[in-house]
């Protein structure tokens, strides 16, 4: 009987924390998660595929209410086990197909503190990141969420907002270090004025309500996105603010596409 209750247990505590990693990395967008990665991966494939067998051997010798209590968790660690199962296939996919010599910036440590409520840790684990590339605008946009998740409005609209503005009036013309020089790609940069003016607008609309500010940001960055397919949502979250006047502010927001912008590219 102990065998059982215990095989059992820690095949649904596997199971669930394996479908969770998967949810973490692949809908939530965290990466650097053990579970994913060797050593940890076959470790836990082993953990994971001992204990289901010794819970259905265990299942076929006994019988009563143990079989009954753990049979509520089992469907859930099935469940996890497969979407685990296809986070592994995925991510060995994923990292076959990156570009070689090409290291990807990891935030799982600030992700993590995040996922902790640690929220100032947080937003120095992603410092660190912008450190390292002071154009990652990931890392950026976790900056100001990690502020706006400790209370800090204001210093994440200044954050973006001085973003922003040094990627309107930046030049090509300037001589900065070679680092900047992607700046001067004009893809680049308008697709960093799009994603840093709906991180602005969503702040101004849904923390601090300012419809106007909302209006005068994205009327200001359409101007200089002039032609650039990629902005059409911006342009209809526009005009759903131009008819704000005949429908509540949060209905008008929401009928313009996308209302978030991802943090990943």
């Amino acid at each position: 009987m102990a065998v059982l209750i215990v095989s059992g247990l820690l095949f649904a505590f596997l199971g669930i924390l394996g479908g969770m990693t998967a949810f973490s990395r692949f809908v939530r967008g965290y990466t650097g998660l053990k579970l994913l990665s060797l050593p940890w991966a076959p470790v836990f494939a082993f953990g994971l595929f001992f204990s289901a067998f010794a819970f259905f051997v265990s299942v076929r010798l006994f019988d009563g209410w143990a079989v009954l209590m753990l049979a509520s968790l089992i469907p859930f660690a099935i469940l996890g086990s497969v979407m685990w199962c296809f986070a592994v296939v995925l991510e060995f996919f994923y990292r076959a197909a990156a570009p070689r010599g090409v290291a990807e910036p990891s935030y799982d440590v600030g992700d993590g503190l995040m996922v902790r409520r640690q929220f100032a840790e947080a937003e120095a684990a992603f410092r660190e990141n912008l450190a390292a590339d002071p154009l990652d605008l990931n890392a950026l946009l976790r900056v100001s969420r990690a502020q706006l998740a400790a209370g800090k409005t204001d210093a994440a609209v200044r954050e973006l907002e001085s973003a922003r503005r040094f990627a309107i009036h930046f030049s090509p013309a300037v001589k900065v270090a070679e680092l900047m020089q992607r700046m001067a790609d004009t893809e680049f940069r308008n697709d960093r004025i799009l994603r840093l003016t709906f991180a602005l607008g969503d702040i101004y609309i849904e923390k601090l309500g300012d419809e106007e500010s909302a209006r005068k940001l994205y009327q200001e960055s359409l101007q200089v996105l002039s032609g650039y397919a990629p902005a059409d949502p911006l342009r209809a979250r526009l005009a759903a603010l131009n008819k704000a006047d005949h429908l509540p502010l949060a209905d008008a927001v929401e009928k313009a596409q996308p209302r978030k912008i991802s943090l990943e590219d």
